[in-house]
């Protein structure tokens, strides 16, 4: 074979492809971090450290284990619209019960220990610390709170709290 059938490639001519690749990998990654910048929800965070208020022991129904909830109070909180007792009652036999909201932070279940040294989980509520005075001296609201911090706890984490004793 005659050398007229090679073609002469320069040693480095993998230089433009290479700085091609890296243009490319630069650009790349620029683009998955304006789509992770975009997905972002621009949500205000406050840390706050609430102040302790009662504690709730009772079982899953469905496991036997034992649950706490730590009910916990902060003026950071918003407060519900304040109503009495008959508008509470009125509000509940309604066609929408959930027309009276009460605003409240829900914490993620957490492994505790209880007195007796056998593990448990824990789960924080923390309301307005108003609605927390109110609901310290008025034993309907008190119930109340309870049935919907119950609620909450069984529908994001699956706990099927026993509701009759505790």
């Amino acid at each position: 074979m005659s050398e007229e059938n090679y073609l002469e490639v320069p040693e480095d001519s993998d230089a433009p492809y290479e700085a091609l690749f890296r243009q490319a990998d630069e650009e790349f990654k620029n683009f998955v971090q304006s789509l992770s910048d975009e997905s972002k929800p621009d949500i205000k965070t406050k840390p706050i450290k609430p102040k302790p208020g009662f504690c709730i022991k009772l079982k899953d129904t469905s496991t036997g284990a034992k649950v706490f909830v730590n009910v916990c109070h902060t003026p950071e909180l918003p407060e519900p619209r304040d109503i009495d007792d008959g508008e509470l009652i009125h509000i509940l036999e309604s066609e929408d019960p959930t027309s009276y909201r009460v605003p409240l932070s829900l914490g993620l279940p957490h492994e505790e220990v209880d007195k007796s040294g056998s593990q448990c989980m824990a789960y924080d509520i923390i309301i307005n610390e108003t609605f927390f005075h109110k609901i310290s001296s008025n034993e309907l609201f008190k119930t109340f709170l309870i049935t919907v911090a119950l609620d909450g706890i069984e529908d994001k984490y699956g706990v099927n709290p026993d509701r009759e004793n505790y």
